[in-house]
């Protein structure tokens, strides 16, 4: 008799199976099932990864025993008390934040370059603590990057995707190459709304990754839960998918060049905002993954941005937050007073 291993990112999470383990075996797991059978894992029949609250039929498992006590609850709704903070100490080490300003598909060639010149202005006094960008529209990239230069600006010019070859006939697409040819250093990949609008897969976000880190660009990988993943509880859960998915190929050395943005979906743009204590819950989770994957001295220096619709009146509360290190802002990005005040406030977080 065969048996399979099925391993967590906990050791209290250790189950056993005494007999193979089928894909249609598998299904219904906590209501989860249809996420569980389409993972890298199940279909190649690697080690599968469990989390609180799920359950393999009772003829199929039997618990081994627990090295770090009895396994958490499993919380739907708010995700908050669920890991209040990361591993890494209260009083770790900071990264240097990173404010991202995605301007999505707004402004005009007046706008933009009026935009692009304030932020550069305004933040100018706070290169030395902080890192900026901004992601206008593909179309005037050109011209902004040149503004930038002109005002001898620090922000990062940033793309807000990619596609993920060199050149050939793909009508409609950017290279990483052309990106980089107008100056750009930064892109997002992964954002919600190239996720649930444009139903990018997660293959295809990993594929972008790889090509933005393998250019040796900022890649900003943006994951996030939408309303009815939350209410029923699966916010890390969703964070740990698309977080082990989209960097599934990269490599401790390119961290330096990865940020993390979680954006949950059902605050983008809605005016709903998680509080602070689930904004850290949520990300300090992150962290640990992080941890688990790359190593806890590397996922450390990650930056992770919150991007649920952070404004100038709760940034500072936000990133007074231990895993809160930075914003990835959409409709704030576009009002210079707001920018700048959140800016502000990401660079006083690492003075506090």
């Amino acid at each position: 008799m065969r048996i399979v291993v099925l391993r967590a990112f906990r050791p209290s999470l250790l189950i056993v199976v005494h007999k193979p383990v089928a894909v249609g075996g598998l299904c219904g797991l906590g209501g989860l099932g249809s996420e569980l059978c389409e993972r890298d894992w199940l279909r190649c029949g690697d080690a599968a990864f469990l989390r609180p609250g799920w359950a393999l039929p009772s003829d199929m498992t039997t618990p081994s025993a627990s090295t770090s006590g009895s396994n958490p609850s499993f919380n739907p709704g708010s995700n908050s008390g669920s890991n209040p903070g990361s591993n890494f100490g209260s009083g770790a080490h900071k990264p240097r934040p990173f404010v991202g300003g995605n301007w999505k598909m707004n402004t005009d060639r007046a706008s933009g370059l009026a935009l692009a010149k304030a932020v550069a202005a305004a933040t100018k006094p706070l290169e030395e603590a902080m890192d900026v960008a901004i992601f206008p529209p593909f179309v005037y990239l050109p011209l902004i990057s040149q503004a930038l230069c002109d005002a001898g600006s620090k922000v990062m010019l940033g793309a807000q995707d990619c596609y993920i070859a060199e050149k050939g006939a793909f009508t409609g697409e950017v290279s990483i190459g052309m990106l980089k040819d107008v100056g750009v250093s930064a892109v997002l990949v992964g954002h919600s709304e190239r996720r649930h609008i444009m139903h990018e897969g997660d293959d295809f976000v990993t594929a972008k990754v790889d090509f933005v880190l393998a250019a040796g660009l900022t890649c900003v990988l943006c994951i996030g839960e939408k309303l009815e993943q939350r209410v029923t509880g699966q916010t890390d859960h969703i964070n740990e998918l698309q977080l082990e998915r989209g960097l599934k190929h990269t490599k401790v050395e390119q961290l330096s060049k990865l940020v993390v943005a979680y954006e949950p979906v059902w605050a983008i743009g809605t005016g709903k905002t998680a509080t602070p204590q689930d904004a850290q819950s949520a990300q300090a989770h992150i962290r640990t993954v992080l941890a688990e994957m790359f190593g806890k001295e590397a996922a450390s220096t990650v930056r992770i941005q919150y991007g649920g619709s952070m404004t100038a009146a709760n940034a500072a509360t936000l990133m007074a937050e231990q895993d809160i290190n930075g914003g990835l802002l959409g409709g704030a990005s576009l009002k210079i007073e707001d920018f700048t005040a959140i800016c502000q406030a990401a660079a006083a977080s690492v003075k506090a």
